[in-house]
Order: structure tokens, then C-alpha cells, then sequence
């Protein structure tokens, strides 16, 4: 039942402001963001109440950088 009140929710948003930016020329681009930006953040929100994992911006940096990193200082240390 939370589950469908929080897709409910974000559907309400997502409709709203896809109405209220009409259909005047130009808008796509607006619209794609604002798309993507609620369903992340809808995303986001399902993740926090499901066991899924959440996959953030500081994640996807630690998991590439953060071995790019040791690697860099294991090759510059003169291994």
C-alpha cells in the first residue's frame, strides 16, 4: 500500500509538471530533464524502502575512481 501511495505521488508530480510546461516548441529538452528528475528521484525514494541497491553519484565515483586511484599510486610508487 506505501508503495503504490509513493508511485501515486511521484506520478501526481510528473503530470503536473508536464502539464503546466505545455506544449509550446523548445520544451523537450525541459521536459526530458524534468522526467529524469523525478524518476530518480522517485528512484531514489522506492530504494530507501526496498532492499535495491542505491545507486548515487558519490557510488558510481567511489567505484570507478576510488581503485583508479590505488592503482595510480601502486604504478607511481614503483611497483
Amino acid at each position: 500500500m506505501k508503495l503504490l501511495m509513493i508511485l501515486a505521488a511521484f506520478a501526481a508530480v510528473l503530470f503536473r509538471g508536464w502539464t503546466r510546461s505545455g506544449n509550446e516548441d523548445g520544451k523537450g529538452k525541459e521536459k526530458a530533464l524534468y522526467t529524469v528528475f523525478v524518476v530518480y528521484s522517485a528512484y531514489i525514494v522506492l530504494a530507501g524502502t526496498r532492499p535495491w541497491p542505491l545507486l548515487t553519484p558519490v557510488r558510481l565515483f567511489r567505484a570507478f575512481f576510488v581503485p583508479l586511484g590505488r592503482w595510480l599510486e601502486w604504478a607511481l610508487a614503483g611497483g
